[in-house]
């Protein structure tokens, strides 16, 4: 999809300069709203955030929009201060790159897109440092150079990682994956899916396997992996073809899977003990292929048991822009309602929840087409905020 790569295809003239630390925001902001907190030092679109061990955020992958660096910096944001301090670069600075919090509070992030294509190598980050190290690297090259590309990274119980599909250098999704042992630094195949996927979700299910749903070249369908077994089996397919989809594991073990649709649900939710779908749109529009359904948007799953969806893209696909609305979903009800709306309009933002249950979004992408008397905006953020619910 174009507006996925719009930090890419497009050059800004002049980037936001410094970034203000602004002091954290009260901690009794009202329920429902969004508030601003410190900015980030430079723009990151399309980051990963994975929340550390030590209650900070780090932001990694992202590109700054055409801004110098263009591979930015990683950052952390600390919640008691509601600030963001920047972090050590990676020794192969990457976007589209995996990030996964490993049970010794270190971050593994592999593959990705940096000096070539489809990278092989993989890093872990030393919270306790600050500082990057190599690691083994996989057999496979896996990016999203091409769109809805990424890799999905799972941390399976036994503390391995499952790293499956992406983009090769070529741009043709993959079949193939690949387990990390923290132990000895290295990966080793696993068993391949049974079809070529790229930017699909992936889900740890409460009986241990994982749930592989969607993305490119694999339109609506779905599998499961095996840990015990090291192999993948069609499991029920998806009403609507979804590329780049969201999946959320609710609270009662179901899972739901947001946008990703050109044309059908919002939003479809998986029941393992039945292996099949349905429908969790009730009271949303149809998503056709002539309008924007909040692709790129944000899910989170909140303490409460809702799942908050942020952000994204609306309107006619030919004149598309960002959103600043947001909702909330009730699996109790399988029903949808509005929430306060963030305080400006993003795209392919960091979505994270924080120990005291808020949410940060982080970073992302304000756009508005341009029209006649309308010259457009195009703004790669390095704002954020938080969300009570």
């Amino acid at each position: 999809m174009i507006h996925r790569r719009l930090s890419r295809a497009v050059t800004l003239a002049a980037v936001a300069a410094a970034a203000s630390l602004a002091a954290a925001p009260a901690a009794a902001a009202a329920s429902g709203t969004f508030i601003a907190t410190g900015s980030m030092h430079a723009p990151h679109t399309e980051g990963r955030a994975t929340l550390l061990q030590t209650g900070q955020v780090l932001v990694t992958g992202a590109n700054s929009g055409g801004g110098a660096p263009a591979l930015p910096s990683p950052e952390l944001y600390n919640p008691a201060a509601g600030a963001w301090t920047v972090t050590g670069q990676m020794n192969t600075p990457r976007i589209d790159a995996t990030a996964t919090l490993l049970p010794d509070g270190q971050v593994l992030a592999a593959g990705g897109a940096g000096a070539s294509f489809a990278l092989a190598s993989a890093e872990l980050y030393n919270p306790a440092t600050g500082t990057w190290s190599v690691t083994g690297s996989m057999h496979q090259g896996r990016s999203g150079v091409a769109g809805d590309g990424n890799p999905s990274a799972t941390l399976l119980p036994d503390g391995q990682v499952l790293i499956a599909g992406g983009e090769d250098a070529k741009f043709n999704p993959l079949s193939s994956a690949e387990l990390y042992n923290p132990a000895t630094g290295k990966f080793a195949p696993t068993g391949s899916m049974t079809t070529p996927r790229a930017g699909q979700s992936a889900t740890l299910l409460a009986n241990g396997q994982v749930l592989i749903a969607g993305g490119t070249g694999a339109t609506a369908a779905a599998e499961l992996y095996n840990p015990a077994t090291g192999k993948f089996t069609a499991t029920g397919s998806m009403a609507a073809p979804r590329g780049g989809n969201v999946a959320t594991l609710l609270t009662g073990g179901d899972v739901l899977v947001t946008q990703g649709s050109a044309a059908g649900l919002f939003a479809e939710r998986y029941n393992p003990a039945t292996g099949q779908w349905s429908n969790a749109s009730t009271g949303l529009h149809v998503c056709i292929y002539t309008q924007e359904c909040q692709a790129n948007s944000t899910a989170t799953l909140l303490p409460t048991g809702n799942v908050l969806v942020a952000g994204g893209f609306v309107g006619l696909k030919s004149n598309p822009q960002t959103t600043a609305g947001a909702m909330l979903y009730h699996p109790d009800t399988n029903t949808w309602t509005g929430t306060g709306s963030m305080t400006t309009g993003r795209e392919n933002q960091a979505a994270t929840l924080l120990p005291d249950g808020q949410v940060l979004m982080a970073g992302g992408t304000l756009f508005d087409h341009p029209s006649v008397g309308h010259p457009g905006l195009l703004e790669f953020l390095s704002s954020a905020e938080l969300y009570t619910p």
